[in-house]
């Protein structure tokens, strides 16, 4: 499956099955009113059939997805969580750089994509399906639009900070990249005084600039 339908999936999953229920009742009230409809008979049955045919598509593309979940391992599980389904829990620590989360993140999505197709959803599949439910063309529309991030919540900043491999502890690091870049350079300058006095120590002093959250200009982690 494409990376752009398998993030239209992803972040419908938390509704998918309240989709089909709107869909399924969206049948019912369309059979229930046929008889205003001044269209043909068929066409009006075939309305029917096409809402009741996406609501059991949503159906089973949740079961798919409730499927693949139960394949993943918990950091997995917890990257897709907080990026896709809206899990917002302030202070969790990835063990990992801002660098290395955003590569984990495109990884995994291959990952889901391929799965999915194992699963019988392919790209025709999905097209067939879904091509005019509106909810899943919007989405399409605003990924490839480059308006991804209207579809997800917004996040603060405090709610997931990294910690890179070498760290021991929970220790936080700064918030932001150019507080990390300004800690560093404080760091050096106190080293580089003491350097002057007690001998050429800077390179096996200065620590390694802190790694910081992975945030948007408008201090929202996307």
């Amino acid at each position: 499956m494409k990376r752009d339908f398998t993030k239209i999936v992803l972040y419908a999953y938390p509704r998918l099955e309240a989709l089909g229920e709107a869909s399924a009742q969206a049948a019912q009230n369309k059979a229930a009113l046929s008889f205003l409809d001044r269209r043909d008979g068929y066409r009006a049955a075939r309305d029917v059939f096409d809402e009741f045919a996406v609501a059991e598509e949503l159906y089973a593309l949740k079961a798919a997805v409730d499927e693949l979940l139960l394949t993943l391992t918990d950091e997995e599980r917890f990257l897709l969580g907080y990026k896709y389904f809206r899990n917002t829990q302030a202070g969790n620590v990835l063990p990992c750089s801002e660098r290395s989360y955003f590569r984990r993140q495109s990884a995994l999505l291959c990952r889901v994509a391929s799965r999915l197709t194992g699963y019988g959803w392919t790209d025709s599949r999905f097209r067939a399906a879904f091509r005019g439910y509106a909810p899943f063309r919007r989405a399409l529309f605003a990924i490839r639009s480059g308006r991804e991030r209207t579809i997800a919540v917004r996040r603060m900043r405090k709610e997931l900070v990294f910690q890179s491999s070498s760290e021991s502890g929970d220790r936080r690091f700064p918030l932001s990249t150019s507080t990390a870049t300004n800690t560093a350079a404080a760091q050096a300058r106190q080293m580089s005084t003491i350097c002057n006095t007690s001998g050429d120590l800077l390179s096996s002093l200065v620590p390694s600039p802190s790694v910081s959250p992975a945030t948007g200009s408008d201090g929202t982690l996307r």
